[in-house]
């Protein structure tokens, strides 16, 4: 799985400062992310920042029933599962979908996302099935700018999708400036200040994908629907002196003094480094017009001894290997945000 990352900086380790509460939409920077980062050259690199992917939508219908929810959580997969039941004597086929992250360069230049694939209608490796059967989506891909979609346009001018990564920045590197101009008129980039001849175009345009599929419900059956992804966290490392910095994200990741003296524990010996991985996930139920069950929350350890932190964990499990809880529901939260800390590799 080829890792891709936003802008042309680096991201590189080093003591984090950590920043203001986060919030989980795309264009803002994790607020416990090392945003002390240096490049080569000196300048401040950016910060790596999660973005949440949504769950399963799909169309209400009298004798639709939402009877389960349960979401997997391991670090380079996550998995919803849904139990839905047609109460009703005949077949149903309903619409349902899947609405990815929308993807845009970060407004102040300060934010690093990490995706998975740089295939533009799936950059989350998303995967369906029904049942015990793999469900074939169609994805409905826009290229937003101005209210507009300008997938068309991009595409005709060469360039990539995705409007931020190394094969973009080489496609805006080698465009003409009549090119230039013309993307800039239509609000697809930034416009080159005549002064600053040599400054670097971006990309302005929102990347919105969304994946649907027909589900059937068998009368009087329930049926087992799995929707998984491969989650766009952060990662990062923090030392001991830095730890403290995640007391920014007490309220929102529910980080308790017992689960902050785990964290502690892991960093023995001068040198000690921590690995954090930051992961964001929609808590919306997939029935918008009927009741939605509160959702179970599983999350794997990548090591023994990882620490696990969400509101809504059941403390009794943090020392398993599997950590469990319940997702909160979507008038509580804007969605779920956790924290892994696990021992860095040297």
């Amino acid at each position: 799985m080829a890792l891709f990352r936003v802008l042309l900086a680096p991201l590189l380790v080093a003591a984090p400062i950590i920043a203001a509460l986060p919030c989980l939409a795309a264009r803002t920077t994790s607020p416990a992310a090392p945003v002390g980062a240096q490049t080569d050259e000196g300048e401040e690199a950016p910060t790596p920042a999660p973005l949440t992917t949504g769950s399963m939508a799909i169309a209400s219908d009298p004798n639709l029933a939402v009877e389960a929810m349960a979401v997997d959580v391991a670090m380079d997969r996550v998995t919803y599962s849904y139990r839905l039941r047609n109460k009703g004597p005949t077949k149903l086929a309903l619409t349902a979908s899947v609405a990815l992250p929308d993807l845009e360069v970060s407004s102040e230049g300060n934010t690093v996302y990490v995706l998975p694939s740089d295939k533009a209608e799936n950059p989350i490796d998303l995967g369906v099935k029904s049942g015990d059967q793999p469900v074939a989506t169609t994805a409905s891909v826009q290229a937003v700018a101005l209210g507009l979609d300008r997938l068309a346009e991009i595409k005709a001018a060469g360039l990539p999708p995705i409007p931020f990564g190394p094969a973009q920045d080489k496609a805006l590197a080698a465009a003409k400036p009549e090119l230039l101009m013309k993307l800039a008129d239509l609000g697809l980039v930034t416009p080159r200040d005549p002064v600053q001849a040599d400054a670097t175009v971006i990309a302005d345009w929102t990347l919105r994908v969304v994946h649907s599929w027909t589900q059937a419900l068998e009368p009087g059956a329930a049926t087992p629907v799995a929707v998984s992804f491969a989650p766009v966290k952060a990662t990062y490392r923090v030392d001991a002196a830095n730890l403290a910095g995640f007391n920014a994200l007490k309220d929102q990741v529910c980080l308790t003094p017992a689960i902050m003296a785990a964290a502690r524990a892991l960093l023995k010996g001068k040198e000690a480094m921590a690995e954090v991985q930051d992961i964001a996930l929609a808590n919306d139920g997939p029935a918008r017009w009927l009741d939605n069950p509160q959702a179970s929350v599983a999350v794997r350890k990548p090591q023994p001894t990882s620490v696990v932190a969400f509101c809504g964990m059941d403390a009794a499990s943090a020392g398993k290997p599997v950590v469990t809880g319940k997702m909160p529901g979507s008038n509580e939260a804007a969605g779920l945000r956790m924290l892994v800390f696990s021992v860095a590799a040297k």
